[in-house]
């Protein structure tokens, strides 16, 4: 997969909401500083500060390359459609002429009652080409991928849940978004139907 360089094709970079990136920073802030601090209180007595400080040391590295990570995430438009660089620095391109279908959607945020818009393409076989989720996108960014990606851009009209969406598009949310279905008790092949098959 050939992904065009920036300076010669980019039309316009599109970067995640920075209030995200503040956000989780705090968190992780002060998270780890209350963890660190009930951790040092209890470990200088027993003389264990060292194992303490050597977890402060992995909470600190694991952030900053989270930080990069987030900061290096971006969309570009370029003239032909669009690249992406995600959060795992995973690369793609998603050229015009494999776009089928942009939808953009209301969905209700996880025990909530508010929405947030995204943005799903995909192919003519349904597979998913780019996702820009609401949480980290901000929605004049999505309308303008979808805009530069194709002119016929299907919006619902009434915001769903992840469930109703799932059952609609399959295939196009992430697994980890997918529900989860139980079914208790598991089903069992009858012993009587197997018998009256022979």
């Amino acid at each position: 997969m050939n992904i065009h360089s920036e300076s010669e094709h980019a039309l316009v970079t599109l970067k995640p909401a920075r209030n995200v990136f503040r956000q989780s920073v705090v968190a992780v802030g002060l998270g780890s500083t209350l963890l660190l601090a009930v951790l040092y209180w209890l470990a200088i007595p027993t003389g264990d500060e060292e194992a303490v400080a050597a977890l402060q040391a992995g909470i600190l590295f694991c952030t900053v390359i989270a930080a990069r990570q987030f900061l290096d995430t971006r969309i570009v438009l370029v003239d032909d459609g669009v690249e992406e660089r995600g959060f795992l620095g995973n690369k793609s391109r998603v050229a015009r002429g494999d776009v089928h279908t942009i939808l953009i959607v209301q969905i209700y945020e996880h025990h909530s009652a508010d929405t947030l818009p995204h943005l799903f393409v995909a192919d003519a076989s349904s597979r998913l080409l780019l996702r820009m989720r609401g949480q980290y996108w901000q929605e004049h960014d999505i309308d303008r991928v979808a805009t530069h990606l194709g002119s016929t851009i299907v919006r619902s009209n009434q915001p769903m849940s992840m469930a109703e969406f799932h059952a609609m598009y399959p295939t196009l949310l992430y697994w980890f978004e997918r529900p989860i279905q139980f079914r208790w008790p598991p089903v069992r092949a009858s012993s009587r139907g197997s018998e009256s098959d022979r």
